[in-house]
Formats: C-alpha cells, structure tokens, sequence
C-alpha cells in the first residue's frame, strides 16, 4: 500500500537518516509523495518525474537510472530507481536527488589535505620524538661513561647500572664497573703498602730517635765512672750536669715512646656523640692565654654541631692543630699572631666543616706532598706523628682533613665531618 502512513514514516525515517530528500512516483510518473514538498507546491519542480528515468525505468526495464538535473541553476544528480511489491510487480518510482556543490567538494578536498598533512606531521613529531628517545637511551650511557671517566678518582667511584648487560653498550660498561674494582682494589692494596712502609719508615726514625741520645749517655756515664775511679777532683759536681742532661735525655725519649704508643693505640675509645662547638669553644678557652697571639672562634650561624666520633682523639686533633699555627707563629718571630678557628656547616647540611688558620709562615711547597706522613717534621725536636695522628683520627670518624694556605696569610687546615643523624 502506498498512500499509507507507515510509508510515509518510513520515507520520512530514511531522509532524517541519510539526510537526503526522497521522491515517490507512482508507474505513471506521477508525484505521489516528497519529503520535500514545498519544491513541487512552489512549482520549482514539476510533479511528473523526469521523462528520461520514465523510459528507462518502466520502458526499458533498468534498475536504476542517474541523471544530471537542474533547479533554479543548481545542477544535481537524480538517482531513480523502481519499488516492487511482494509479487515481483513495480508499483512505483524511487528519487533521491543528490546536490553537489562546488564549494562542498573545494571544501571536502582542503579537509582531506588538511587531515592529511596534519596525520604526516603528527608521524613526524612521533618519528623526531622516539628518534629523540632511541638516541638517549643510547648516548646517555656513554655520556655517563665520559663524565664518570673524566671525574676518576682513587676511591669513590659510583658504578652504572645498565639493563641489558649483553649489548656493546651493556659490554663497555661492565669493563667500566669492573675497571673501578681493579681500581679500587689496586688503591687498596696500594695504601697497605703505604701503610706498611710508613710503619717501617717511622720503626726507623723512632729507633733513630732512641739510638740517638743512648750514646752520649752511655759515654757520659763511662766518663764519670772513670773520673771518680781516678778520684779527679770536682767529679761531684761534673755528675750533677750530667745527671740534670741525662733526666731531659730520659724525658725525651718517653714523650718519643708515648707518641709512639699513642699513634699504634688510639682506636681503644668508643664512639660518642660530641657538639663541636662546645669542644672547639673549650680547646680556645684553653689556648686563650697569650698576649701576643689573638685566638678567634667564629661560629657561622651554627648551633649543635653533633658528630659521631671519639670525644678525647677528637680534641687531639684540635690541640695538635692549634699547637702548631702557635709554634709556627713563634718560629717566625713575628709580633701579632693570629689563630682563627672556622665552624660552619658544609655539603648542603649533612657535614661540618673547621678551619684552623693562622698568619705565620704556612708551609712551604716541597713539604706539601710529606705534610701527613708519620715521619715527617719541620720543628727541631719532636717525631713528626701530630699530624699523622690527626688525619688517622679524622679517617676513622668518616671525615678529611687538608692543608691550603690561608687568608691571613699562613696555614690553614680544613676538617669536614659528616653531621650526626638524630637518634630520636
């Protein structure tokens, strides 16, 4: 049935879908229905369908006919096609009219270019940025591998990890990490010979220092036995200067014994937590005597500066230290002295830091590279331990010490010592 209103809303249904118009005929050509009335009402459109669709449809029996038309100069297509009912038997004449624009198809193409061009850069920007990603993953390594090369040191030389362990990057950063054990290992051993020969070199010095006065001694003891054996006159009071040379002889070697001692037994005290800036305060205190070398303490905005080492070795050190600036200002015979003491906090809060400075004349640059060994001294009496005791010391708490000349024009010792974790 075609005057129905199932069809209509069907023909309705279809142009809502497809947004097309649809025209009905009947086999005669007639105009049965159009969603698209006003066309034909207006007389835009005749009502008899197009005289060549008519023949070639129910003439010619075609199933489908297209043909160029045109509306108040709009030129589109019409494309016909017959309706059949159940039986087999046309009973009437479908047209979907299809406009097409120029502007649509201008504005259709620049669409697809534009879609287009902007997929190609998007295949662009997504080729630049893995390329950008492949690159990384590979040069990153072997910048690290530059980087750590270049800031080789004897100890503390970090390792690189890297995944795949098989591939020639994987390759050449295994011989780097195991270049940094040989390293490590062959520096190792290398401060265990150093450590040895230091202890044979100074087994010499302080058997030097002991054979030293005994002969003398020995001589001036025959020499007043015999003096007395003789009954020559004045013996008596020959033996009292000897005896006051032999007890400052005697007091000599037992400072040399108990440096020696000091230096091979240091390491018996336990470790405690200790507030620099009350011991350093104490040891100025201490020092703080003379008229005529100024000792300064300056504390940059620093309150508890806790470490975690031996509280007495620590002091130690900082007796030696100070000791020391204040005989070089003596030795130089200069008016004046000057000794600063420096607390500051160091490596973004997780250390301390202590300069010891003075304005004497510092040490000179062929004793820089023996400055810590255990043998070596520039005084005219002493062993030459102070300041291997004091850079053992501060190893053993975690911590460096170095020299570099000072500001005041002297010798300036630097300690850094890793701050204490709190034990709350």
């Amino acid at each position: 049935e075609l005057n129905t209103p199932e069809l209509y809303a069907a023909m309705d249904e279809f142009a809502r879908i497809t947004r097309s118009d649809l025209n009905l005929y009947n086999v005669h050509g007639e105009l049965i229905r159009s969603t698209k009335p006003e066309l034909f009402d207006q007389f835009l459109v005749g009502k008899r369908m197009n005289n060549r669709a008519f023949r070639q449809i129910v003439k010619e029996r075609q199933l489908r006919f297209v043909d160029m038309e045109n509306i108040a100069g709009i030129r589109f297509y019409d494309i016909y096609e017959p309706v059949f009912n159940g039986d087999g038997t046309m009973v009437a004449i479908a047209s979907v009219p299809h406009f097409i624009r120029s502007r649509d198809v201008a504005d259709a193409t620049a669409s697809t270019i534009s879609a287009v061009i902007n997929i190609y850069l998007l295949l662009l920007i997504a080729a630049i940025a893995l390329g950008a990603i492949i690159s990384n993953s590979i040069s990153r390594p072997l910048v690290e591998i530059r980087d750590r090369i270049g800031s080789l040191a004897l100890t503390g030389n970090r390792r690189i990890r890297y995944r795949n362990t098989k591939d020639e990057l994987g390759v050449l950063i295994s011989s780097y990490n195991k270049m940094v054990e040989d390293l490590e290992e062959s520096t190792r051993q290398l401060a265990q010979n150093e450590r040895e020969q230091a202890w044979k070199e100074m087994a010499r010095q302080i058997a030097h220092e002991i054979k030293n006065p005994l002969t003398p001694m020995k001589l001036s003891i025959q020499y007043l036995m015999k003096m007395k054996e003789a009954g020559v006159p004045g013996w008596e009071e020959k033996l009292e200067s000897v005896s006051k040379s032999l007890l400052e002889q005697i007091d000599t070697l037992s400072q040399t014994a108990t440096e020696f001692s000091s230096f091979a037994r240091f390491f018996s005290e336990e470790i405690t937590r200790v507030d620099l800036d009350e011991l350093i305060a104490e040891q100025k205190e201490f020092f703080d005597n003379r008229e005529d070398v100024q000792i300064e303490y300056c504390r940059e905005g620093v309150g508890e500066a806790a470490v975690d080492a031996r509280r007495s070795q620590l002091g130690r050190v900082f007796v030696n230290l100070i000791t020391n600036a204040i005989q070089a200002i003596d030795s130089a015979g200069q008016a004046g002295g000057r000794v600063r003491i420096s607390l500051s906090s160091a490596q973004e809060g997780k250390a301390w830091q202590i300069d010891v400075e003075d304005n004497g004349p510092g040490v000179s640059e062929e004793d820089l590279s023996k400055l810590f060994k255990p043998n070596f001294t520039t005084k005219k009496t002493g062993t030459g331990l102070g300041l291997a005791i004091c850079r053992s010391i501060i190893e053993q708490s975690q911590g460096t010490i170095a020299y570099s000349r000072s500001g005041l024009g002297g010798a300036r010792f630097t300690i850094v010592l890793p701050a204490a974790y709190s034990r709350a």
